[in-house]
């Protein structure tokens, strides 16, 4: 009877241990999944400030419509990434165990305000005019800044060691906080910009 139950016991402990050692190996995957997801998303959002940045810097320059609607061009480009910074700041929330502070826009309506505002201005001839002047100056201060912040962290590629490293958090959530507090800083106009024709 007791080399049945010693078997029995070793039996049990050894599903025990096979049991553990699965759902951590499933927990870590899962991890490096979620730090695969965040890099791209980092890598996405890096490109959507940048471009934004030179397009708005940009327009504040160029007179010639042509070349007006080159750079609008850019920006509608970019705004196919315009999931990536309210990704990062969702998942830098999640990993610090608490929001950031609130933003009275959603991140999503953000971008989509200020794609549409950057689409409208400058579409016509001659000089852009001075409300339209300060509207790209402040955006191209708000992603320059922006910009300048997500270049203080390196993503190199999604290897499994760099994503899980990711998914634990590090300066990267430190730096998207900071952006999160930029965005809730930023001039209301930025995101309820008509020009005076479309106000009238």
């Amino acid at each position: 009877m007791l080399p049945v139950l010693t078997l029995l016991l070793l039996a049990s402990a050894a599903w025990n241990l096979y049991f553990i050692n699965h759902n951590m190996k499933e927990r870590q995957q899962a991890e490096v999944d979620r730090g695969k997801q965040l890099i791209l998303h980092y890598y996405d959002a890096i490109m959507f400030a940048g471009i934004l940045r030179d397009a708005t810097g940009s327009l504040l320059q160029e007179h010639e419509m042509e070349q007006r609607l080159g750079y609008k061009y850019q920006v509608g480009l970019a705004y196919r990434s315009n999931r990536a910074i309210p990704a990062l700041i969702a998942g830098a929330e999640e990993i610090k165990g608490k929001p950031f502070r609130t933003i009275k826009y959603t991140p999503q309506a953000w971008f989509t305000e200020i794609n549409n505002a950057l689409g409208r201005i400058g579409s016509h001839e001659g000089p852009l005019q001075e409300e339209e002047l300060n509207y790209l100056r402040t955006a191209h201060e708000l992603f320059s800044r922006t910009a300048q912040l997500l270049d203080g962290y390196h993503v190199e590629n999604t290897a499994d060691d760099l994503a899980l490293t990711m998914a634990r958090g590090g300066k990267w959530v430190d730096i998207v906080e900071e952006i999160n507090d930029i965005f809730a800083d930023a001039p209301e106009f930025l995101f309820t910009y008509r020009s005076d024709a479309e106000s009238k």
